[in-house]
């Protein structure tokens, strides 16, 4: 059996983008999250997409929890390289985990493998599962607004 780990989701590798339209599917979510694989694939050529993740300040990176042939969680992050400062959006769907693993694994990749300073994710104020998980993992609440609430995480600076 195949152990579970984070994933980078390179969106020229077709049997990616096949294992997201079948979560989407699967979970009857919205295809986003494939639409914008193909797009990236479909109008920008690999290399200068690899040059990009290198060189821009904003970047734009998908994620998955799961085994290498099957996607668990899912998520979008946007990382602003020059203030440190990332924002993941986690997909909701149907049946989705109570504790959500792929939380921490982005969380530590974000912070330990890309240096950002600050972590912020924003869900559904109905979302009671994340919310405790996010309070139980060190995220401070922001407060609430329209419906949605927002939490932080910044890295911890050892001396």
């Amino acid at each position: 059996m195949s152990k579970r780990k984070l994933y980078v989701i390179n969106p020229y590798n077709l049997d990616y983008i096949k294992k997201v339209e079948m979560f989407e599917q699967e979970y009857n979510i919205d295809k986003v999250l494939s639409n914008n694989l193909l797009k990236i694939s479909e109008t920008i050529e690999e290399n200068d997409y690899m040059k990009m993740l290198e060189e821009r300040n904003e970047i734009d990176i998908d994620f998955y929890y799961g085994t290498p042939s099957k996607i668990e969680d899912i998520c979008h992050a946007h990382f602003e390289k020059d203030i440190k400062k990332c924002h993941i959006y986690l997909v909701e769907f149907k049946n989705s985990p109570k504790k959500r693993i792929l939380l921490g694994l982005i969380t530590a990749y974000a912070i330990e493998s890309l240096g950002m300073q600050e972590v912020f994710i924003t869900t559904d104020i109905k979302n009671k599962n994340l919310c405790l998980q996010l309070k139980q993992e060190g995220y401070e609440n922001l407060g609430e607004e329209n419906n949605t609430v927002s939490f932080l995480k910044e890295a911890t600076i050892e001396m």
